[in-house]
C-alpha cells in the first residue's frame, strides 16, 4: 500500500526512542535480586506487512508494528534461571511504581534533551485511595 512506506519509517523512530528508553529504564532500576528487562519487539518492514496483509484485513487491525512491542522482565525465582515475571510487574508497577516510573522518564527526557522537563498533574490525589 501507499502508505507502508511513511508506516514503516514513523515505526522505526518509536521502536528506537522506545529501545532507547527501556534501556534507560534497565540501567535505572535496582532489582533486589538478579534480574533484567528486555524489549520484545514486533520487527515492522515493507516486506512483513505485506507478509501479514491478509490476515490483517480478517483481523480489522495492524498485526505488526510498534504498537504490537512489549517489554520482558525476568526475575531470578529459581537457582541459575531468570523467569519471566512481566505480568506480575506490570500489576505491581502499576500499583506502586507510577512515581518512579513519572521520575525514570522526565530524568531520562532529560538526558535526551538537555532540557528540565515540567510535570503537570491534573489530579495529584486521585490515586491515593
Amino acid at each position: 500500500m501507499f502508505w507502508d512506506t511513511i508506516l514503516v519509517k514513523h515505526g522505526d523512530v518509536i521502536t528506537r526512542e522506545r529501545s532507547k528508553f527501556l534501556h534507560f529504564i534497565g540501567s535505572y532500576v535496582n532489582f533486589p535480586i538478579k534480574g533484567e528487562i528486555t524489549y520484545d519487539e514486533s520487527i515492522m518492514s515493507e516486506a512483513r506487512l505485506h507478509q501479514y496483509a491478509m490476515e490483517e484485513v480478517a483481523a480489522g487491525k495492524t498485526l505488526v508494528g510498534p504498537h504490537r512491542d512489549n517489554f520482558l522482565v525476568k526475575m531470578q525465582i529459581a537457582p541459575e534461571r531468570l523467569d519471566d515475571v512481566s505480568r506480575f510487574w506490570i500489576s505491581w508497577s502499576a500499583a506502586y511504581e507510577r512515581p518512579l516510573a513519572q521520575s525514570t522518564a522526565l530524568q531520562f527526557i532529560e538526558k535526551e534533551t538537555k532540557t528540565t522537563p515540567v510535570l503537570l498533574l491534573d489530579d495529584l490525589f486521585s490515586e491515593l485511595e
